[in-house]
């Protein structure tokens, strides 16, 4: 629900895109390392977090990551 509340906030702030950034290390799973820097214009364009394929499924630990419009590169 939170997330839901966030998408009108951001995009009345400029909301350029959205980054799907698990935490690299060595418990990183291939699917959730595959997923490292998706990026999209809305949430539906990047992997649901917690990554449905996350081999760790409930202790998945990516997170999406907003990027106003004027630091897109």
């Amino acid at each position: 629900m939170t997330r839901l509340l966030l998408i009108p906030l951001l995009a009345a702030l400029a909301w350029g895109q959205e980054v799907c950034s698990p935490l690299l290390d060595i418990n990183t799973c291939e699917n959730c390392a595959a997923a490292d820097e998706a990026t999209g214009a809305t949430p539906d364009d990047i992997p649901d977090v917690p990554n449905p394929d996350c081999d760790g499924a409930d202790r998945c630990r990516c997170v999406h990551v907003y990027i106003f419009s004027d630091e897109v590169r």
